[in-house]
């Protein structure tokens, strides 16, 4: 019993391949280049804390009380700061 969803994903199966071949390259790639590749987290890190720290601070001017809505914002703006630091300096920010 297959769902339409299997159906679909089955003609696909050679996307996934090419995606699991590219992924491994790029993997190996990055295991010869560590600096690079700690680059590459750091900035990554930080461009998510930045869209993080935006939704926290949109959650605030949305929030149904003031005390919320501050705590909201401050976290929001911690984020953005702390993403600000990472991208001035990545070589000396901690990588995941």
């Amino acid at each position: 019993m297959t769902s339409s969803c299997d159906q679909h994903l089955r003609g696909r199966w050679g996307w996934f391949v090419g995606f699991g071949v590219v992924t491994v390259i790029l993997g190996i790639a990055l295991l010869t280049a560590d600096g690079l590749a700690t680059l590459i987290s750091v900035s990554l890190i930080a461009a998510f804390m930045i869209l993080i720290g935006g939704v926290e601070i949109s959650f605030g001017f949305n929030a149904p009380s003031w005390t919320a809505g501050i705590a909201f914002v401050l976290v929001g703006v911690a984020y953005v700061v702390a993403a600000a630091f990472m991208l001035a300096n990545p070589e000396t920010a901690p990588s995941a």
